[in-house]
């Protein structure tokens, strides 16, 4: 086995934590939105486990991205690669969302970590930004390559 082979296999076993870790969050945050309680030990712990998650997950696709055949054959003929569905998928559209996904969970992480509980937009802007990265997340895995497919 070479390091690409252990990436893309690690890779593709944590995407199931990372969309458990949306899944559990979103859930969880919006029943802490209407028990207004998103300030807890125990919800500021969930959303750092699924921020590490999620930060782990995008590091393993980033070293992935470099070392992929897929990427370094868009990268021969990027305006090619623009027209072809599956490289553009690969080289831009894939990446450029999961860097959203993790953008959006860091923040709401943060907020979740900081904020004032009074503060109403707070309270509902975390649990809607891990809905956000949990959709997008979903919008953007290459079903056709999971397991069963």
């Amino acid at each position: 086995m070479n390091i690409y082979t252990i990436l893309k296999e690690a890779h593709s076993g944590l995407a199931y934590l990372v969309l458990l870790g949306l899944l559990v969050s979103v859930v969880y945050y919006f029943l802490q939105y209407f028990k207004k309680d998103i300030q807890s030990k125990k919800s500021k712990t969930i959303a750092l486990v699924t921020m590490i998650i999620v930060h782990l997950q995008f590091l393993f696709g980033l070293i992935l991205y470099f070392v992929s055949p897929l990427t370094k054959a868009a990268m021969q003929d990027f305006g090619a690669a623009m027209k072809s569905e599956g490289l553009r998928f690969q080289a831009i559209e894939h990446p450029l969302t999961m860097l959203i996904v993790v953008i959006l969970v860091t923040i709401a992480h943060k907020k979740i970590k900081t904020a004032a509980v009074e503060n109403t937009i707070i309270k509902w802007l975390s649990p809607a930004m891990f809905l956000l990265a949990l959709i997008a997340a979903l919008s953007m895995i290459p079903w056709d390559v999971w397991p069963g497919n």
